[in-house]
């Protein structure tokens, strides 16, 4: 195997913090939703100087967000980077919009190095 991101030893100064808010969460029983969010949000926006952040559950839910909020249409262009995994059926069905991918294969050679944390 190629080593590419060791997240272990990423995440080795913080396990502490991490295994805390893990814990926190798990005991409020707010699993979505709730206070760390809404603490998350409100301290993602400052970070940010904008006046509002929005917590999804992943990727896909900000990728339909994203194209909702833009006004995107069936039938709209959306180029994207040729590494991005492309939207499956079951996405392109629930957000109604159409992909198709047309991948460059100048960008799709790229070296993988480790570059540690």
């Amino acid at each position: 195997m190629i080593p590419f991101l060791n997240l272990k030893a990423c995440n080795a100064p913080y396990e502490a913090e991490l295994n805390q808010a893990f814990r926190d969460v798990m005991d409020s029983g707010w699993y979505i939703m709730g206070n760390k969010l809404k603490q998350f949000e409100q301290e993602y926006a400052a970070f940010n100087q904008t006046k509002y952040a929005v917590g999804v559950a992943n990727g896909l839910d900000a990728l339909i967000l994203a194209l909702k909020v833009l006004d995107i249409k069936k039938g709209d262009e959306v180029i994207v980077p040729s590494n991005k995994i492309p939207l499956n059926r079951s996405s392109d069905t629930s957000a109604r919009y159409q992909s198709q991918t047309n991948y460059n294969k100048v960008n799709d050679l790229w070296e993988v190095r480790s570059r540690g944390c």
